[in-house]
């Protein structure tokens, strides 16, 4: 934020006739803490005579004398104010005796002897200076003037200087790009001074008279102040209504929000240059989906981008996806506009395959049936070789280790295999030729009835289950 300050703040109030301004009357003093007037504007300047003695008084704590015919006047501590510098001149005095000047904090109470002193106490037929520091803004304190052995002299009073705590300016806040069409809301803060709260206190009551104002001059740090507020061209402006924000609606044009702060002894101008974006969405995809290894692949369309966000944490153009759902990039120019796009990433279903085979050995010549089973289809099968068939069973028939290969819609693949394992080939049995007589038929051929002479064949299970070959010749 681009922030020109055009400052000036008076620590020294002058508060005197001028040409342009009529200065009300000034009120007369108390002849007691409680009836002392509350002065704003009139103690720069005030001007007054002491009065003959009524009836000494005792005074309070730490005042250099006694007093005879005082005078009270009451002043409250205006905002950021912690110190006061006040001088008197004093003139015209009947006994040249001059005149003592002391200032008090009253605290929680009003009695006279229980007043703590803020500043020295004065004795003077010129002019001297009292100087009063650590106060409380908004904490009322007393002035107490006396004439020295009841002298009766004229005096003036004015402000020499208002020490302030430290006050940081204040700062105007609101976002720094728009777009075309939108309201955003700007605010002027105006930060707490450093260790200066204002705290009102007045423990006697005093009465401050309407008629005493400061008219057009410095009040203390708590002018009145005018808010201005401006925006780039294009754009409407509707402030607060106490001046402190103001809603822009912003049109195509870039520019200033500016706010001009100004009150009597005030100027101020705050600004902040707002981008109004033009940037253009970029463009993805509505669906993607993701290779086999569970990774996307996405280019980000659209030009003048400088920088790619996704939502997942990568960031980059192209940039590789994981998982799936929907993922978010905001794109931003060179101005600091941004843009989002929206994809949804979807994940293949990889193949999942069981194949099965024989549990035993085959017999020799025999084919075993090889079976699968696939989870994520449909697929395409793909048979190492030496089986018959194809598609999701086939059959082998030597030794040996098989494999398939499925594939899905996706491109996705996967593979399994098998082990078929044969018994050894049987070896033929011949027994020993048999001559047999008429009367010993038929004769019993390992089950087989024989009822005549011959080369005889039988087939039987051997103990691993497969085929044995026996002959016999028979005469």
């Amino acid at each position: 934020m681009k922030i020109r300050l055009t400052l000036f703040l008076l620590t020294i109030f002058v508060w005197k006739l001028s040409a342009q301004y009529t200065v009300p009357p000034c009120p007369m003093p108390g002849q007691s803490i409680m009836d002392a007037p509350l002065l704003d504007c009139c103690l720069d300047g005030y001007s007054y005579a002491m009065q003959p003695p009524i009836f000494p008084d005792a005074p309070p704590p730490g005042f250099c004398g006694t007093i005879e015919n005082q005078q009270w006047l009451a002043w409250q501590a205006p905002q950021n104010v912690i110190g006061l510098k006040l001088s008197i001149e004093v003139s015209n005095c009947i006994g040249l005796q001059g005149i003592q000047l002391h200032m008090y904090d009253a605290g929680s109470s009003c009695d006279l002897f229980s007043l703590m002193p803020v500043s020295e106490c004065i004795e003077t037929t010129t002019t001297d200076t009292i100087t009063a520091m650590n106060l409380t803004p908004g904490h009322v304190y007393y002035i107490l003037l006396d004439g020295y052995q009841g002298d009766i002299c004229d005096y003036t009073l004015d402000v020499i200087h208002l020490f302030k705590c430290t006050q940081p300016p204040p700062t105007l806040n609101g976002p720094s790009t728009a777009d075309p069409g939108q309201t955003a809301t700007y605010t002027v803060l105006f930060p707490p001074p450093s260790n200066c709260p204002f705290e009102p206190n007045n423990p006697c009551g005093n009465i401050k008279q309407d008629n005493i104002i400061c008219v057009g001059q410095c009040s203390g740090g708590s002018d009145p102040l005018t808010f201005t507020w401006t925006g780039p061209a294009g754009s409407s402006v509707t402030p607060s209504a106490d001046g402190l924000s103001a809603n822009v609606t912003f049109g195509t044009e870039s520019g200033f929000v500016r706010v001009l702060i100004t009150g009597p002894c005030y100027y101020l101008e705050l600004e902040i240059y707002v981008t109004v974006c033009t940037i253009q969405p970029p463009v993805l995809p509505s669906s993607v989906v993701a290779d086999c290894f569970g990774s996307a692949f996405i280019f980000v369309n659209g030009s003048n981008y400088v920088d790619y966000q996704w939502s997942d944490g990568a960031s980059g153009n192209p940039a590789i996806l994981f998982g799936q759902g929907v993922f978010v990039v905001t794109v931003s120019d060179v101005q600091g506009c941004t843009a989002t796009a929206s994809t949804f990433v979807l994940q293949p279903a990889t193949p999942n395959i069981f194949l099965y085979g024989p549990s035993t050995p085959i017999c020799p010549g025999e084919a075993a049936m090889l079976t699968t089973q696939v989870f994520g289809g449909p697929v395409t099968y793909s048979w190492s070789a030496g089986v018959s068939g194809s598609g999701s069973s086939v059959t082998a028939s030597t030794t040996g280790t098989y494999s398939v290969t499925v594939t899905n819609n996706f491109g996705c693949t996967e593979s399994a295999d098998v082990a078929v394992n044969s018994y050894p080939p049987v070896v033929p049995v011949t027994l020993p030729a048999l001559s047999l007589c008429q009367s010993e038929l038929p004769y019993d051929f390992l089950g087989e009835p024989v009822t005549s002479s011959g080369n005889y064949q039988i087939v039987l299970q051997n103990w691993q289950g497969c085929d044995s070959i026996v002959n016999q010749s028979i005469t």
